[in-house]
């Protein structure tokens, strides 16, 4: 009787059997190594960013323009430009802008940003230097620079913030612009 099968050929065939299974475990080994990493490497990026972020926020001429800011009573453009100078208030506003630029985009987290400053606060106070009101308009429709950015920020801070005090949470963060 002749044998269909010889002996070395079943070992060949589990041997190859054995590496081909080596191989997927390599393969899916890698993909979670590559996923890891990936998500290593955005939490990396978002760190740096709000290091920066801080860096800037913390140099003496934007705390400077900051505290001038806070104590500043202004009601017409003119008035804060006056009070704070031209300058300092397109520092204040592009820096927010940019500010809501990352977190609408989700290159930061939103909630680590409305941690970081009050944003409602700051909006409904430059906001009559960032968009005054054309006198001449009857529809009452407003003019001048426009940072889109900061306000959506700010009204996330307040809807943050109603949340908050109807779950009953009384988190407030400081009041700098």
């Amino acid at each position: 009787m002749e044998r269909r099968c010889h002996s070395e050929a079943i070992g060949v065939v589990e041997v190859l059997q054995v590496l081909e299974g080596l191989a997927y475990v390599g393969f899916i080994a890698g993909a979670i190594f590559a996923v890891i990493e990936l998500r290593t490497m955005t939490k990396n990026r978002k760190t740096e960013l709000l290091i920066r972020i801080a860096e800037f926020s913390c140099t003496p001429e934007f705390e400077e323009v900051g505290a001038r800011f806070v104590k500043a009573n202004f009601k017409t453009p003119e008035e804060a430009e006056e009070q704070l100078s031209l300058p300092s208030l397109m520092m204040l506003a592009d820096y927010n802008d940019f500010l809501g630029t990352l977190a609408k985009n989700k290159l930061v987290p939103k909630d680590t940003i409305l941690d970081t400053f009050d944003f409602e606060y700051a909006w409904e106070k430059i906001k009559v230097w960032t968009r005054p009101p054309n006198a001449g308009d009857p529809n009452g429709e407003r003019h001048g620079p426009s940072y889109p950015y900061f306000e959506w920020l700010a009204g996330e801070a307040r809807e943050r913030r109603l949340q908050r005090s109807k779950d009953g949470q009384g988190f407030s963060p400081r009041k700098r612009p």
